[in-house]
């Protein structure tokens, strides 16, 4: 398990849950780039967290680049997700597996998917489906 990339296991103070929560679900965070994660946030297991890439360039490769990433209060993070140059909202859940990349999730919205798309709204003190959440495969 690689837990961060941050040299001698930095972990900013952005960041407002222990690396210890991190590790025990299998976490892998990179720390190398603009990161901030609610103290309140909740996460799933085998999640991965990307902050910087290599800027694309023809012939070898680029120099690094930071790509941000935000969670805010109360967002959920499923297992299995992987968060790029992103911020997920306030309240906000992001359902198992799902591929958020270079995109805002609104507050107290639901995504799923690879690319993420919005699939459920809290309004009203309830969840307000967007689209049939069960599928027939045949």
């Amino acid at each position: 398990m690689i837990l961060s990339m941050g040299a001698d296991w930095y972990w900013p103070d952005t960041i407002g849950l222990s690396k210890h929560y991190f590790a025990e679900r299998f976490g892998w965070i990179d720390t190398r780039g603009p990161i901030t994660i609610a103290g309140d946030s909740f996460w799933g297991f085998f999640v991965t967290v990307i902050t910087t890439s290599h800027r694309a360039e023809i012939g070898p490769i680029g120099p690094m680049v930071p790509r941000p990433v935000t969670v805010g209060s109360k967002a959920w993070i499923g297992s299995h997700s992987f968060l790029y140059n992103c911020t997920i909202g306030e309240g906000a859940i992001v359902a198992a597996g799902t591929v958020v990349r270079s995109c805002t999730v609104a507050p107290y919205v639901m995504v799923a998917g690879n690319p993420a798309k919005v699939i459920a709204r809290w309004e009203d003190g309830q969840w307000n489906w967007l689209e049939e959440r069960w599928k027939i495969l045949a």
